[in-house]
């Protein structure tokens, strides 16, 4: 008997973040914010990607430019084509919206990831 194949997902809808994507009234330290921003880091490289989704958007709003960046990593499939095994998938349409939110808020390096992705996917350009 073959093995069963998934159906296939429609494209993701870019998300939208905003103030309230981060958790209410919360007022973060730079040094907490940029151990908030390594704690994802480390979690995304242990294929907690969904963890590290979660921690990224709590600092959004106090620290954009890398937060968005970072939150861009945990969906683009170069990244997650890196890890052995993931708990979420890989959504190119959204990775590219977060880079591209990312170099708005100037997180010029986010605009290197945006290449490679746009070169890897045609339909992105």
């Amino acid at each position: 008997m073959p093995p069963q194949q998934s159906a296939p997902q429609p494209p993701a809808a870019p998300i939208v973040l905003s103030p309230q994507s981060a958790i209410a009234g919360e007022t973060l330290s730079k040094s907490q914010m940029a151990s908030r921003l390594d704690l994802a880091r480390r979690l995304r490289q242990r294929r907690k990607v969904v963890e590290a989704r979660v921690t990224l958007q709590t600092v959004v709003r106090s620290f954009p430019a890398a937060a968005l960046h970072e939150l861009a990593r945990t969906y683009d499939p170069y990244y997650l084509g890196q890890l052995p095994k993931i708990d979420d998938g890989s959504e190119p349409r959204t990775a590219a919206a977060l880079y591209q939110d990312a170099i708005s808020h100037g997180a010029s390096a986010a605009g290197n990831d945006l290449d490679r992705l746009r070169a890897s996917y045609p339909a992105l350009r």
